[in-house]
Parts: C-alpha cells; structure tokens; sequence
C-alpha cells in the first residue's frame, strides 16, 4: 500500500511542479503511517493544527512539498 501512496504523492507534486504550485497538506497526527511518507519524500513540516469535529478536537500536523 505505501508504493501506491508514494505513487500518488509523486503525481501530485509532478502536477503541481509542472504548473508552478507548490503543495501544502495537512495529515491527523494518528496517521503515522501517512507522516513517515511524507517525510521520506521531502515534505518539509511547517506547523501543527487542532480540528474540532463533533466538539472533539484532533491535533493535525502541516506539510509543504518540496521545493
């Protein structure tokens, strides 16, 4: 599963890249699985966030791809 993550992440950045954007995302801090990837690609952390769904909050961390 992590090879069609990485594939997908790698489409996303060519995509953004060839139209001169740069990617920023924000992953729920539960989801290691999906931080590790992004770090192993580059993605530089920029920041941390806090999401209230149904008055539960949930802490979030930044990314911005590479340059």
């Amino acid at each position: 599963m992590a090879a069609v993550g990485k594939l997908l992440m790698e489409a996303a950045t060519t995509y953004a890249r060839d139209r001169h954007l740069r990617l920023v995302l924000e992953v729920l801090t539960k989801d290691a699985a999906a931080i590790r990837l992004y770090e192993r690609l580059g993605w530089q952390r920029i920041g941390e966030a806090v999401h209230t769904f149904g008055g539960k909050q949930v802490d979030a961390v930044c990314f911005v791809a590479p340059a």
